[in-house]
């Protein structure tokens, strides 16, 4: 996020991924999460600078979507549940697709997959459709190559 800075990218991490764990947006920093930022860091949260109603709008404003978290959707309100659920089901659907249709083998690593070289690209088209299948939106996808391949 540009206008929060680079040194802000592990905060708006961390205040994401709070948010994410709670069923609402994220309004008070827990006790926990900032001893752990500290011991991570090495270093205390500027809570003045990076107060979580600033961060909140500025998130917000720069992923509106996020808006939407804690507020029912088709009936009712999404969970981290909701979320890992989804990632696995994209994700296992992407390997089986690749394994039956192409016979291309696969690695599931957190929310990505390794596949050999030669089948970089099909293994990215076949993730953006079953997460377009899925999720009804297009992702975002980074593709990490080995240091000697790039």
């Amino acid at each position: 996020m540009p206008e929060l800075g680079e040194e802000a990218r592990p905060i708006v991490k961390l205040w994401v991924a709070a948010t994410f764990g709670k069923t609402a947006p994220l309004r008070k920093w827990p006790s926990d999460l900032l001893k752990n930022y500290e011991e991570e860091h090495k270093r205390p949260l500027d809570r003045k600078r990076y107060s979580l109603s600033r961060l909140r709008e500025k998130v917000v404003a720069h992923h509106p979507i996020l808006d939407l978290w804690g507020k029912p959707l088709d009936g009712r309100v999404r969970t981290w549940a909701d979320l890992m659920f989804d990632e696995s089901r994209v994700i296992v659907d992407t390997m089986l697709w690749l394994q039956r249709q192409k016979d291309i083998p696969s690695l599931a690593v957190h929310d990505s997959l390794i596949v050999a070289q030669q089948h970089e690209e099909l293994a990215v088209k076949t993730l953006r459709a079953v997460y377009r299948g899925h999720l009804k939106v297009t992702p975002l996808i980074k593709i990490n190559r080995p240091r000697s391949l790039r």
